[in-house]
């Protein structure tokens, strides 16, 4: 992974705008008005094929493996929050973007801090 300010926050809007696209596609796309389980399954789903590719487009600028991981992991966990969210009613609609960047920015900094440990790098 590299250290450099341009591929940290190119991560980082990366990961933002998967969150961000995952959980306004799962507020349009999912029927959240039924059951909880189903909204966070398909949720899920769409956030990861949502995350593939969106993935797609930010690796010819950041490389492939520095971008999948936390984009797939951004769209995965901003799908599953929002249909579950919205699906028990504590989520309206118009605030799923919110939950989808918080979701990206949750994705990056994990990523970051795995791969800091696993390298031995402790920090910038």
């Amino acid at each position: 992974m590299e250290t450099r300010p341009y591929f940290i926050v190119g991560d980082l809007i990366a990961t933002c705008v998967s969150g961000w696209l995952a959980a306004r596609m799962v507020s349009h796309w999912i029927p959240w008005e039924g059951s909880m389980m189903l909204a966070m399954v398909g949720g899920m789903v769409l956030g990861m094929l949502t995350g593939m590719a969106i993935s797609f487009v930010f690796i010819p600028f950041f490389g492939a493996m520095e971008v999948m991981l936390p984009v797939m992991l951004a769209g995965k966990l901003a799908g599953m929050l929002a249909g579950m969210g919205l699906a028990m009613d504590w989520l309206d609609p118009p605030g799923v973007g919110a939950v989808g960047i918080v979701s990206g920015l949750l994705a990056f900094l994990w990523t970051t801090l795995i791969h800091w440990r696993i390298g031995g790098i402790h920090g910038p």
